[in-house]
């Protein structure tokens, strides 16, 4: 899991050079989050033996099948309106339950970062947890307004009119 989270860091490279029509921030939040936590799953026990690993692993995988196939197919122009909706909607479960999964991760290993892991003299690890877990605070109505924002721009608002898949920027 560690190995595919560090290649979509790729993908922050991608909205860099403008491969893609993707903002550099919440990208680069999206993806470094993600890699952090598959990090700290490697590292803590506490996290690996808790039922929140799973829970976040499960919430990415799902939401990535969608996009992925979603992004294969709409190189084609051959996006079908159901997988559109599913890209733009599936979220609205998933993203909260996939927070939760990554806050409980994080909270998890908080036993291993007070015994000493990736502690230093100057800081104890636990403490720069506690400080992450807080600003999932502001962080998640930031995420979930923009996948909302996006939903809103590819689905319309309350219209039932199809809207074309968003064309990804070729070179």
């Amino acid at each position: 899991m560690t190995f595919f989270q560090g290649a979509a860091l790729l993908e922050v490279v991608h909205a860099l050079l403008r491969l893609v029509n993707s903002p550099v921030l919440t990208t680069f939040i999206q993806v470094g989050t993600r890699f952090f936590l598959c990090v700290v799953a490697a590292y803590s026990t506490s996290a690996q033996t808790s039922v929140f690993v799973p829970i976040m692993a499960a919430s990415w995988a799902f939401t990535e099948i969608f996009r992925y196939s979603f992004y294969i197919l709409n190189t084609f122009n051959s996006v079908p309106y159901f997988l559109l909706w599913i890209r733009y909607s599936l979220f609205i479960v998933l993203y909260p339950l996939g927070v939760t999964g990554e806050m409980g991760t994080l909270y998890s290993a908080i036993p291993d970062f007070a015994k000493g892991l990736w502690s230093s003299d100057l800081v104890g690890f636990d403490k720069v947890a506690w400080v992450l877990l807080v600003l999932y605070l502001p962080g998640l109505p930031f995420m979930y307004s923009y996948m909302l924002k996006q939903r809103r721009k590819n689905l319309g608002g309350s219209s039932n009119t199809q809207r074309q898949p968003p064309k990804i920027k070729k070179k």
